[in-house]
């Protein structure tokens, strides 16, 4: 799913397509909470975790793209290295958290992760959808 969501993130306001990313992935991981103590067929489980997955993991590269459509040349490599840096801090402190998570109780695993997931779709929108970044002056 990188390649279809960086195509339209290229056509589409890319605030948007994060947000539908996040949203699409909020999505699955309610469906997860909901069918797994009904036990629901594998295939559901599976087909929510590949959407899941397919629309966290372009998030990232969508990210750095808008960010660089909105910061100026000469702060790019800032904004760039600030960026890295949260994702390294996330990538540390995520599994430490997810195992505290994990052993309170065995479904807080997938609802740490809707919450977390639910915080990145208001980030999305820090300006009004209807305008969008200069595209090609950096």
């Amino acid at each position: 799913m990188a390649w279809p969501l960086g195509w339209l993130s290229d056509r589409v306001d890319r605030r948007l397509v994060i947000s539908a990313a996040s949203t699409t992935a909020a999505t699955m991981l309610i469906g997860m909470l909901v069918v797994v103590p009904h036990g629901a067929y594998e295939w559901v489980l599976y087909l929510c975790a590949a959407l899941f997955g397919a629309t966290v993991v372009p998030s990232y590269s969508i990210i750095i793209a808008q960010v660089s459509d909105v910061v100026a040349k000469d702060e790019l490599v800032a904004a760039s290295g600030g960026l890295l840096l949260l994702n390294g801090i996330g990538a540390t402190v995520g599994p430490i958290v997810a195992g505290f998570t994990m052993s309170a109780t065995p479904r807080a695993l997938t609802l740490h992760t809707h919450c977390r997931t639910s915080i990145d779709r208001p980030l999305g929108r820090v300006r009004p959808v209807g305008t969008h970044a200069p595209r090609g002056n950096i």
